[in-house]
């Protein structure tokens, strides 16, 4: 008989970007995260997370109590921007878009901030059998109803599936259940650029399916059965297209 390992007892542990390339396409996730395979750089690649970063800042001055408007806006796009690849003219333009999408932020939001429960919040989900989730949620709320928001911050216009999102969603708001031993009401997409907010109310049919999910994603990471998912729109944003056959047929 041909050895096994015995892989029903080897541990798993995605990252929430794991999950997201694993529901996305696993044969992204194979090459992405097993393989080590980088994603082309981008020159403007580092804003994202600079805003990321600001407006962290924001959300812990606000729980701390302390004043924030937006005069500190300059202040926070030259302490948190950091663009290595971005330079002249386009270093420019993402310094006036990064100032203009902070200050729209605090000026739409700023009547919310006494509402902040979590800011850059991690988070564990166990699954059983060995199978985990960790990552980190962007921002949560709560109402002096008690309602509960989480906020997943989106700085870019790279676009994914739309079950996808969802189920990326319902994580953080499983992450928020272990956390705290409460649910959430709702689950948000802010788009920063647009200043748009797309709440939606916490469903619990896809709960279950994100863990149903996830458990069937680490059986394929455990068995090595990462197989190309491919449709035209996923493929043609892809990173690594030109790297799968599946994606060329």
């Amino acid at each position: 008989m041909k050895p096994t390992p015995r892989a029903s007892v080897a541990d798993v542990e995605f990252s929430f970007s794991d999950l997201k390339y694993m529901f996305e396409c696993p044969y992204q996730f194979k090459l992405r995260v097993l393989y080590g395979f980088n994603a082309p750089i981008q020159r403007p690649m580092g804003y994202g997370k600079s805003l990321h970063d600001a407006l962290a800042e924001v959300h812990y001055r606000a729980m701390d109590g302390k004043p924030v408007d937006v005069d500190s806006v300059p202040e926070l796009v030259e302490r948190h921007l950091r663009t290595p690849y971005a330079f002249g003219q386009l270093r420019e333009d993402l310094e006036k878009a990064a100032r203009r999408d902070i200050r729209k932020y605090i000026e739409d939001n700023k009547d919310r901030f006494d509402q902040i429960e979590f800011s850059e919040q991690n988070v564990e989900v166990n699954l059983g059998d060995g199978v985990r989730i960790r990552g980190r949620i962007d921002l949560v709320r709560r109402t002096d109803t008690n309602e509960v928001t989480i906020v997943d911050l989106k700085s870019n216009e790279r676009s994914q599936e739309e079950e996808v999102t969802e189920h990326q969603l319902h994580t953080y708001a499983l992450g928020y259940e272990e956390l705290t031993g409460r649910d959430a009401d709702f689950v948000e997409i802010y788009e920063l650029r647009e200043g748009e907010a797309r709440p939606r109310a916490v469903d619990e049919e896809f709960m279950d399916d994100v863990r149903k999910k996830t458990r069937s994603a680490a059986k394929s990471l455990r068995s090595l059965r990462l197989t190309p998912t491919p449709s035209k729109r996923k493929c043609g944003a892809c990173d690594f297209s030109s790297l799968c056959g599946a994606s060329k047929a």
